[in-house]
């Protein structure tokens, strides 16, 4: 007997997919591209990308740099949750985040303080006030 019944009462051309890697999104495009990544050995976070970027193109109405994104990512000890919506602080401009020869770590801003201490950095903490000039 079979765990999982193909039939579907609703006329609708797509079938359900099982795969040890999967892409979902509202646009078959952006899920091909997501798949693309996983193919050629990207992880579920370039995945995610990859899907997002092509959506800015082909649902560009719906996606866009100020959109919100929320995650589940196992980074193969811990798993980590990324709730990453609402307004960016208005003292983060090009220039906060200016001067930068590669995207900035954990490990990196620890070498860069000379610390070597958790959570310590050269650079000086984000403004907390002010309006952000993100509008939702």
């Amino acid at each position: 007997m079979t765990p999982f019944s193909w039939t579907n009462p609703y006329p609708w051309p797509r079938r359900p997919v099982l795969a040890e890697n999967a892409v979902a999104t509202s646009q078959p495009l952006a899920a091909q591209a997501g798949l693309q990544m996983l193919a050629a050995g990207g992880t579920a976070v370039d995945a995610a990308l990859a899907a997002a970027i092509t959506l800015t193109l082909v649902e560009p109405v719906s996606n866009g740099i100020g959109s919100d994104a929320y995650a589940i990512v196992w980074d193969g000890r811990q798993l980590h949750g990324l709730n990453a919506s609402g307004r960016s602080p208005a003292g983060w401009t090009r220039e906060y985040f200016g001067g930068q020869k590669a995207m900035p770590s954990k490990s990196s801003s620890r070498e860069q303080s000379g610390t070597g201490e958790k959570g310590s950095s050269s650079r000086p903490p984000s403004p907390a006030s002010g309006r952000s000039r993100c509008r939702s």
